[in-house]
C-alpha cells in the first residue's frame, strides 16, 4: 500500500504541475503530436514506395535500350534487335510498345502498354487483352466511371474513333504505378498510334550474368551509336 500511495502522490504532483500551465502544456502536446504524425507519415509513405518499386522491379529487364535522334526519343527499328542479340552475354531481347494518350474528357495522360506475359502486374489474366479488349488501371476506372464490360472510346492518330471493350481492372495492390495504365493488344496499339510493323518504342535485354550488364551496355553503344542503354 505504501508503494501504491507513493506512485499516486507522484501522479497527483505531475497532474497538478501540468494543470498550473494548461495553455503551455496543451500547446506542447499539440506540437509534439503534429511532429510525430509528420514523421510517421513520411516513414509509412517511404515504405509504400519501396514496396511498390520492389513489385515493379521484380521482373524488370537488366537493360532498356532507346534510340535517340536529335536528342529526342525515337522509334526503334526491328533490325536493332538482331544486332543486340548477337552480343555475347545477352540471354534475350524483346521489343516493347508503349506510349502516352491524352484523354480530353478527364484532362489527363494515360500510359498505354502492349500486354506482355513478363509484365510486372501479377495476378492478371493477359488472355483478356485480345484485339478489341483492354485492361485499365483502377484510377482510370474511378475517373471515367468505366468498369469491366463497358466500352471506352479513343481517337486514333488519323482522327478516326476507336472503341475498345474493358475486359478487366488492374489490381489495387499495384495502384501506385498502375493507376493510369492501359494494357492493350499490339494490333490495337499500332492502329491507334499509326506505328508500322517492325517498329518498337524501345528494347529490353536480359543479361545472363548481372555482373556483365555494364559491359553489355558499352558494347551496345559501340554497335548502335544512336542508342542510349
Amino acid at each position: 500500500m505504501n508503494s501504491f500511495k507513493r506512485h499516486m502522490n507522484i501522479l497527483d504532483f505531475t497532474l497538478s504541475s501540468l494543470l498550473r500551465r494548461k495553455g503551455r502544456n496543451t500547446a506542447l502536446i499539440v506540437v509534439y503530436t503534429f511532429v510525430v504524425f509528420i514523421l510517421a507519415s513520411v516513414m509509412f509513405f517511404t515504405h509504400a514506395i519501396k514496396k511498390e518499386a520492389a513489385v515493379v522491379l521484380n521482373s524488370a529487364p537488366e537493360i532498356v535500350v532507346q534510340r535517340i535522334i536529335a536528342g529526342r526519343h525515337d522509334l526503334m527499328p526491328s533490325e536493332y534487335m538482331a544486332k543486340t542479340k548477337d552480343i555475347r552475354g545477352v540471354r534475350s531481347v524483346k521489343g516493347r510498345l508503349w506510349g502516352y494518350y491524352f484523354d480530353p474528357i478527364a484532362g489527363a495522360n494515360y500510359t498505354l502498354m502492349v500486354a506482355d506475359p513478363a509484365n510486372p502486374f501479377a495476378g492478371i489474366d493477359l488472355s483478356k487483352v485480345a484485339d478489341g479488349n483492354i485492361i485499365i488501371g483502377s484510377g482510370i476506372s474511378r475517373v471515367r466511371l468505366a468498369y469491366e464490360g463497358d466500352v471506352m472510346p479513343f481517337r486514333a492518330h488519323n482522327g478516326n474513333p476507336v472503341y475498345l471493350n474493358i475486359a478487366g481492372i488492374l489490381p489495387s495492390e499495384s495502384e501506385l504505378i498502375s493507376a493510369d495504365i492501359i494494357l492493350i493488344s499490339e494490333k490495337d496499339f499500332r492502329a491507334l498510334f499509326g506505328i508500322s510493323q517492325g517498329r518498337f518504342t524501345d528494347l529490353t535485354l536480359n543479361v545472363i550474368n548481372p555482373r556483365e550488364v555494364q559491359t553489355v551496355a558499352r558494347k551496345i553503344t559501340e554497335i548502335l551509336p544512336d542508342t542510349s542503354p
